[in-house]
């Protein structure tokens, strides 16, 4: 599975902003050689990176180091990318967004920033929208945390804090498909 620069830079701007330059300068020096040479080189937002070296490995040791082995690190990495990311001229048009057309919006953008994989829309009433993401080759637990906390943050920057999001079926626990449950009132 390969990711674009993007999920490397937010990744390390939240640590950097959450734990300073001395906590990014933790994390690089707690990684393996590729991730740590990855990090600490110039990541372009636009290039395609391992999976595993860009994101996997250097989200267990955030978690591991800032989180004592919580994956809610995770969670936190991706609330803190959609929060980041859907910012400025942005948050203008996801604040009027519905929930259903900006999740719509944010399943149909998956296949830009990892590849291969999709998500889609699998079901939707009033009260639930189900994503589905298949056609990963590779996944991990903290990889679907991010996910799913990026699903989290995007709604509350379009003004919905009363909502859950979960994770049922796990590609990475050895399921067909990941499927992210949002609930809504």
């Amino acid at each position: 599975m390969q990711i674009k620069g993007t999920s490397i830079i937010s990744m390390k701007k939240c640590v950097y902003q959450r734990f300073g330059k001395d906590g990014l300068d933790r994390l690089r020096d707690a990684l393996p050689r590729g991730p740590r040479e990855l990090l600490g080189g110039t990541v372009l937002a636009n290039n395609w990176y391992p999976a595993r070296d860009g994101m996997f490995v250097p989200t267990e040791a955030v978690c591991r180091l800032f989180y004592g082995g919580d994956p809610r690190g995770a969670w936190e990495i991706g609330a803190f990318s959609a929060q980041d990311s859907l910012r400025g001229i942005y948050r203008f048009f996801v604040r009027i967004a519905t929930v259903p057309f900006l999740l719509q919006k944010t399943s149909s953008l998956f296949s830009t920033y990892y590849t291969p994989g999709r998500m889609e829309v699998a079901e939707q009433t009033p009260h639930r929208i189900l994503l589905r993401m298949t056609g990963v080759d590779e996944s991990h637990p903290l990889f679907e945390a991010r996910i799913g906390g990026y699903l989290h943050g995007a709604l509350q920057v379009c003004g919905n804090e009363d909502h859950r999001v979960g994770i049922g079926a796990s590609i990475a626990r050895g399921d067909p498909a990941t499927e992210f449950i949002i609930d809504l009132p």
